[in-house]
């Protein structure tokens, strides 16, 4: 009886415990007492008004359970994980597993690691280098089996034709058949004997008759300067043609032919609007090809400024392996325009000219830098050269350094802006030539060539010359160039690209923002490695190609120890193999650059692990002992007067604003020298103030008809006493080279010498020099 009447209230409380375990998700009610189970419930009773939210979450985890997640629920519980980060967990664990799923089923995920790619890369580099040579031997083969022909000796001499006319030329010191004629006559021997011809257009026309000799292949280089009418002879004489040149260069121009001209001033001569071959036949073909690599240039603040302001940061280029490196050294020259030419700045080149070459002169012959010297126009640049011949004479290591690099194939040469296209040196020194006229501190907005219309690209083309360092020898300030909406674009350009160089990149056309990582892929290795202590930039490089991460020497924070290439977007967006797996890399390394790599598929099965062997690659590279870098920078350029600018401005001076951003600034006042102690008193940037304030408060005051480029203490002097420690008078013959002591003034040498080295003299002993011997003599080694 008590039974049956405890049944119905016994099954309606199980379904109320089921209820609650299936509705409300209590747990552990199977063994409860009524009574416990009522105090649980208790507490919810004050918080009724929260039962449809709660029963809203509840429906949402049944639904989630029924997509079996109910584990991963549970689990979450048990770590009692916010909620609101299981959406990326969940995520995280399908991408995970979906990845090892994939790389367990398909092939070649499966047998392809990082060790077996690196060997198929090296596999491929080397075999293309292997097919460019084999080409090469191939095309010459096939070449040497064309046999000139015999040709005909019947009759006059005159008269012979091919082998036997050349035959009979090679044994004559006099009397020889002119060219054109041995052209016409001989000319499929000819061409059989040298295959490849290099002519001016001019050359072709004169030396070759029209209908006598025919080309396979014709290549038209700096095609930007040539006109249509001087290309069409060889274009007739091929069957194939290709036409290279950049319309961003120097137009069609016909200064040669005006430079004849007497009385006509190139200011007032202006640019033709000729069409060129390469814009004829880019409008006639439609077939072109943009070659987007500049790997000329060592670093990137050689080319960041035409790349910015011409090309619209479409060229690829390669960072260099020394973190903001800049690499224009502006020279500040008081010098002035007259006679078309400026004398102070055309000494103050030749001057520094022959510095570097008697600095370099000691280097073995592949080691030698090339040097060139450009000026804006033909006066400057005549005048460069005669202060150069009359400054070289008899000076040895000069010799020894010209020869040097004419056997390389690069001759020091100095030519003026029309000429240099096609040039290319390792150091480029740009006498800027234009300035205030004497007895004017205002500069007239006429710069020659550079206001004419296609100013702009004549800059560009100089600016592009240099693939280590330009030294900017100039006579006046961005502020002083004041374009107009009237002026030509070539002084706009000109105005900016001082700012840049004054500013050191600072004052870009179109600044790029900080290096941000492409992937997280790229974002996990940078963060492991900055757990173990090293420094990593994001992105290096200023535009184009850039390399991922780029870890900083611990020791030497200046530049970059390695660079890590991860396969993420920038790799495999490589339209060729050569590019991304060859090429690259050997453009990097001759930068400078030691490359890592860290492959995914690896870093994906144990990222531990392959961080402790990128850790341990970094580490060997750290280990090797290099040798110092001779870093040359063309004095009073940008570091002396960085130095400079942390020394105390005088009362006297102009006011900051008012002068461009990197401006010497100078006392016209004694400087007060006298009121320091007598010893230890001067660091090297002092001592460089210093002199420069007694020549320009005191002896350009005192010294009848001073002349700044012939001066006791002009810039050059002044380096060469500060470097080398000339305390005493008796040292002038001794250490001061000849050409800097031939253009001297003997007056100012006898009045001011002692007084100059009585200042050097003040010098701290623990003064730390810049090294400006050749890294070969200096002998020392430094940990990488």
């Amino acid at each position: 009886m008590l039974s049956e009447q405890a049944t119905p209230h016994l099954r309606q409380y199980a379904d109320k415990i089921q209820a609650l375990r299936s509705g409300f998700g209590f747990v552990d009610l199977d063994d409860a007492q009524p009574v416990s189970v009522a105090e649980k419930l208790r507490p919810l009773l004050d918080r009724k008004q929260e039962l449809p939210e709660f029963l809203g979450l509840r429906h949402e985890r049944r639904g989630l359970e029924e997509l079996g997640l109910g584990d991963f629920l549970k689990r979450a519980d048990a770590a009692r994980i916010a909620p609101s980060r299981l959406p990326q967990l969940l995520e995280s664990a399908i991408s995970r597993r979906g990845a090892t799923l994939a790389r367990r089923s398909a092939q070649p995920l499966q047998n392809n690691t990082g060790a077996s790619l690196e060997a198929r890369r090296r596999q491929f580099a080397e075999k293309d280098r292997a097919k460019i040579r084999d080409d090469r031997i191939r095309i010459k083969a096939k070449l040497m089996t064309k046999k000139p022909s015999p040709g005909s000796n019947v009759g006059r001499r005159r008269t012979w034709t091919e082998m036997a006319l050349i035959a009979n030329e090679i044994g004559k010191e006099r009397g020889f058949v002119p060219v054109r004629t041995l052209l016409a006559q001989a000319g499929m021997s000819v061409q059989a004997l040298k295959p490849c011809f290099m002519m001016s257009p001019l050359s072709l026309a004169k030396f070759m008759k029209a209908g006598s000799l025919s080309f396979d292949m014709l290549v038209i280089d700096e095609a930007s300067q040539m006109r249509p009418e001087d290309a069409l002879g060889a274009m007739l004489r091929s069957k194939q043609i290709v036409v290279v040149g950049d319309q961003k260069q120097l137009p069609p121009t016909d200064f040669f032919a005006r430079s004849g001209d007497g009385g006509s001033d190139e200011e007032d001569l202006d640019d033709y609007d000729d069409e060129s071959i390469l814009e004829s036949c880019q409008k006639t073909f439609g077939l072109r090809r943009p070659l987007r690599w500049h790997y000329r240039s060592r670093c990137e603040s050689l080319i960041r400024f035409s790349n910015e302001r011409f090309y619209k940061r479409e060229l690829i280029t390669f960072p260099a392996s020394k973190p903001s490196s800049f690499s224009i050294d502006l020279v500040r020259v008081a010098g002035t325009f007259q006679a078309r030419c400026n004398p102070v700045e055309a000494s103050r080149v030749a001057e520094e000219a022959i510095t570097f070459m008697r600095h370099h002169a000691a280097l073995n012959e592949s080691d030698v830098p090339s040097l060139g010297l450009v000026a804006l126009n033909i006066q400057q640049r005549d005048l460069i050269q005669e202060e150069f011949n009359r400054l070289i004479t008899d000076d040895v290591l000069v010799e020894q350094y010209r020869e040097k690099v004419a056997n390389r194939g690069e001759e020091f040469f100095i030519k003026n802006l029309e000429n240099v296209q096609g040039d290319e040196r390792d150091f480029v020194f740009i006498s800027m030539t234009y300035g205030p006229e004497p007895g004017s501190t205002v500069l007239k907005q006429r710069f020659g060539p550079i206001n004419r219309k296609q100013g702009h690209r004549r800059l560009n083309v100089l600016f592009s010359r240099a693939r280590t360092r330009i030294g900017l020898f100039t006579s006046f300030s961005s502020s002083d160039v004041r374009p107009t909406s009237d002026s030509a674009e070539g002084v706009h350009v000109l105005q900016k690209y001082l700012e840049y160089a004054e500013t050191r990149g600072r004052m870009t056309t179109n600044p790029g923002g900080d290096g941000e990582p492409d992937s997280d892929f790229e974002t996990e290795v940078a963060d492991r490695l900055r757990a173990r202590g090293f420094t990593v930039d994001y992105q290096v490089g200023a535009s184009g190609y850039k390399i991922d991460l780029g870890v900083r020497h611990p020791d030497f924070a200046e530049r970059y120890l390695a660079g890590i290439e991860c396969d993420g977007a920038a790799y495999h967006s490589s339209k060729s193999a050569r590019d991304r797996d060859r090429l690259r890399e050997e453009v990097l390394n001759d930068k400078g650059w030691q490359i890592l790599r860290v492959w995914s598929t690896d870093w994906f099965d144990d990222p531990a692990l392959q961080t402790d062997r990128l850790v341990a690659k970094i580490e060997a590279l750290r280990a090797r002992p290099t040798a110092v870098e001779d870093d040359y920078v063309v004095a009073k350029g940008s570091e002396l007067e960085a130095r400079a600018e942390d020394l105390p401005t005088p009362a006297q001076d102009l006011p900051v604003e008012h002068l461009p951003p990197n401006a010497h600034i100078v006392s016209l006042a004694e400087p007060d020298i006298d009121a320091r102690p007598a010893e230890g008193s001067l660091s090297e940037a002092e001592c460089f103030e210093a002199l420069r304030r007694l020549r320009d408060g005191v002896i350009a005051v005192e010294v009848v008809d001073w002349e700044a480029h012939r001066s006791l203490l002009r810039d050059a002097m002044i380096e060469t006493f500060v470097r080398q420690r000339i305390t005493d008078p008796d040292q002038w013959f001794g250490k001061i080279p000849g050409y800097l002591r031939q253009g001297t003034n003997p007056i100012e040498k006898s009045r001011y010498l002692e007084r100059v080295c009585d200042i050097v003299g003040r010098l701290r002993g623990d003064t730390a020099f810049i090294s400006r011997l050749p890294a070969s003599r200096t002998g020392q080694v430094a940990r990488n």
